[in-house]
């Protein structure tokens, strides 16, 4: 009898492990999912977007195989590759930002010297 309710609460374990990988497979998805369209719209590196997105395939299909733990692997592999991808359209982002600060500060800087000059001049014509 203690055999039968040892296998039991076994076999029960087993299906609430099995429905909470699908659950995280699932949310894995959709959360690739949700990256991708922000890495879009972000025009993020195509090349870097495309590497991500067989990951995502290949995660829906072993999915859909049945295969929780190839699926739940395929679809951490996306979602950081898609985080790589936003982190690095970020850096790009900032790094024209800065370029285009350095030239503004130049600018200023040259204008300031200009005006530092013309000042002499009047004092010195005064």
């Amino acid at each position: 009898m203690k055999i039968k309710q040892i296998l039991g609460v076994f076999l029960l374990m087993l299906f609430i492990g099995c429905a909470s990988n699908q659950a995280l497979v699932d949310s894995s998805i959709q959360q690739a999912e949700s990256l991708k369209t922000t890495a879009v719209a972000n025009k993020a590196s195509t090349v870097k977007i495309s590497l991500a997105d067989e990951k995502l395939k290949e995660a829906k299909k072993q999915n859909e195989a049945g295969k929780t733990e190839e699926a739940l692997l395929a679809a951490e592999e996306s979602l950081l590759q898609y985080r790589l991808v936003l982190a690095q359209s970020s850096l790009d982002g900032l790094n024209n930002d800065y370029e285009l600060l350095e030239k503004e500060v130049q600018a200023a800087e040259s204008y300031k010297n200009e005006l530092k000059s013309k000042l002499e001049q009047i004092r010195k014509e005064k």
